[in-house]
């Protein structure tokens, strides 16, 4: 009994699916292995991307407790966030595998530009669950406006003072 043509196709189409999956797959894993060689590496960049995934989820449900509107916008800072902290975390990788005499301290880099990436998402997730009205202690809402405050005094690149 053949098969009729269209289930045939179907299951053709998947198993070439499939391939192009295992394919960018093993891209990504190799590109993995090499710019995050450790384990520990490999933990610390999923737990940045987790932190940044709680960003935009938190960030999201905060904007409407806020009453602003979701545009597609903000979900494109997503993306900018993530091949930005994805270059950082290339350029450190590569600067310290290539510089003589590293050694074993080739991974240091890695792991600090990650942790930074890591407190700078917690401190997001953290106002964004101040917008929402989450309580807090009083020394965190202090050290949350200290760094607003930080922050809104530092120059903006590529924007000039109007004076």
């Amino acid at each position: 009994m053949k098969a009729p043509e269209h289930i045939l196709e179907s299951v053709i189409t998947m198993l070439a699916t499939a391939k192009v999956a295992k394919a960018i797959g093993a891209v990504l894993g190799g590109f993995a292995g090499y710019f995050l060689p450790t384990a520990a590496l490999r933990e610390l960049a999923l737990g940045a991307f987790s932190l940044v995934l709680v960003d935009t989820i938190t960030g999201v449900v905060a904007s409407r407790s806020d009453g602003l509107p979701i545009s597609s916008a903000r979900f494109g800072r997503l993306l900018t966030k993530l091949v930005g902290y994805g270059a950082v975390v290339i350029v450190c990788t590569l600067v310290s595998k290539n510089l003589p005499g590293m050694g074993e301290l080739a991974p240091v880099a890695s792991t600090a530009a990650l942790s930074l990436i890591m407190v700078t998402e917690s401190i997001s997730i953290i106002e964004n669950l101040d917008r929402m009205g989450v309580p807090f202690p009083k020394f965190i809402r202090e050290a949350l406006q200290a760094q607003r405050d930080k922050r809104n005094d530092l120059p903006i690149a590529g924007k000039k003072d109007k004076q």
